[in-house]
């Protein structure tokens, strides 16, 4: 949280699991608030968020996806 380069600042996999599916929209729902300022519990925003990525896999053959968003334009 306090690093250069926050990441998993809600937990990640460990604390949430990996229900296939999910996953991907759990962790691209935690990057929205964030980037909203509106995180749930206040000591895991990140300051000043400016740009969020998000990656899933699972599927079968496996599937890999990739978000990153901003609250900028332009």
């Amino acid at each position: 949280m306090g690093g250069g380069l926050p990441v998993n600042v809600d937990g990640g996999l460990k604390c949430f699991g990996h229900p296939v599916g999910a996953s991907g929209i759990r962790m691209t729902y935690e990057i929205y608030k964030q980037l909203q300022n509106r995180v749930d519990d206040p000591r895991r925003q990140v300051p000043g968020c400016r740009i969020g990525l998000s990656h899933t896999f699972g599927g079968s053959p496996q599937v890999s996806a990739v978000l990153i968003a901003g609250n900028e334009r332009g």
